[in-house]
């Protein structure tokens, strides 16, 4: 912290905080505290691990528990991504008691999640037919969704009553998911908009945090 407004209450000069809040990736940011969730600087974190660590477990929390309402017992389906995002996810779920079966698409990915969960290597493998092999073809509880490449794959591999959470950045995939949902009388669609519930929601993001 450098500088303080004369209506601020809780920070000094020279405090060592964490900010999650819209538009923060910036080498000064000026925010208000009400709108933003802070933290003190966690001694045994780097700036690297700070910085990549919040948004990724706000994302995963979002869709985990808000949206997709995951309880222990059910089975996800977690599409893997460069970002943090979705080992964010897949650690979040397992907590929660639920199998975790993630899509990769490279030998390489799949090298990397080895051990830490079920993967489906689309590289190989056919998402729907390998979905119905490892459940008994009864298919997944909770789809989530951040890539947003395979929407009718996404809706066909849900079991009955599943939830698909697409996240933002969906816009254009969202006409073929609601296609194929129109033709499920049991299943529904959660999109969610992480960047801007940090703007509309940040009590929501302190609670989750």
């Amino acid at each position: 912290v450098v500088r303080v407004g004369s209506e601020v209450k809780g920070f000094g000069l020279g405090d060592r905080l964490v900010v999650c809040a819209a538009n923060s990736l910036r080498r000064h940011f000026v925010f208000d505290p009400d709108l933003a969730y802070t933290m003190p600087f966690p001694k045994d974190m780097s700036a690297a691990q700070a910085v990549v660590t919040p948004l990724p477990f706000i994302a995963a929390m979002y869709s985990v528990e808000q949206l997709g309402c995951l309880q222990a017992g059910e089975t996800v389906l977690i599409h893997h991504t460069a970002a943090g995002m979705s080992l964010a996810t897949i650690q979040l779920a397992q907590q929660k008691g639920a199998r975790v079966i993630v899509v990769v698409q490279s030998d390489a990915a799949a090298a990397q999640l080895s051990g830490l969960a079920e993967t489906i290597n689309i590289e190989h493998e056919d998402l729907e037919i390998a979905v119905r092999a490892l459940t008994g073809g009864r298919g997944v509880d909770l789809v989530i969704d951040a890539q947003n490449k395979f929407a009718e794959l996404d809706v066909a591999v849900l079991a009955e009553f599943g939830r698909l959470v697409s996240i933002s950045g969906a816009g254009v995939q969202r006409g073929v998911t609601m296609n194929g949902i129109a033709n499920r009388h049991d299943v529904s669609l959660l999109v969610g908009d992480v960047n801007n519930l940090l703007v509309a929601r940040p009590n929501c993001v302190r609670q989750m945090l």
